[in-house]
């Protein structure tokens, strides 16, 4: 199948083949594939950009990559995500990170569930 073939009939899968075979793709086929995950499949596209989603921060004058508060401030950008949860999608991996941060940084912060995710109470 051709690539616009599969980009017209399944983005997901070549989304997901795009990732796992690390294809490198030229900046159209880059946006028609983003604009098609983002018009139709909404869910997947969220899940998928993680903490490279874009979000309003406190500190930054536009939106900034919310991988970026997470590295840097990590205890500030875990108070945003308890209240956000549903706007970034973190693997657990990257979620038990954070928590590992924040309790180095100011255990007083993390709740109790997340805690406990660590083995920290």
């Amino acid at each position: 199948m051709r690539v616009s073939e599969w980009l017209k009939h399944d983005p997901v899968s070549f989304d997901i083949i795009r990732r796992e075979e690390t294809l490198k793709v030229n900046k159209e086929v880059f946006d028609i594939l983003v604009s098609k995950l983002r018009a139709i499949h909404p869910d997947y596209f969220k899940e998928a950009l993680g903490l490279k989603k874009r979000i309003e921060f406190k500190g930054y004058d536009k939106p900034v990559q919310a991988s970026v508060p997470y590295s840097t401030q990590p205890v500030e950008f875990y108070k945003w995500w308890c209240l956000n949860q549903d706007y970034v999608n973190m693997t657990f991996e990257e979620k038990i990170k954070l928590f590992d941060k924040v309790y180095a940084t100011k255990p007083t912060a993390l709740k109790k569930k997340h805690k406990q995710l660590i083995n920290r109470e």
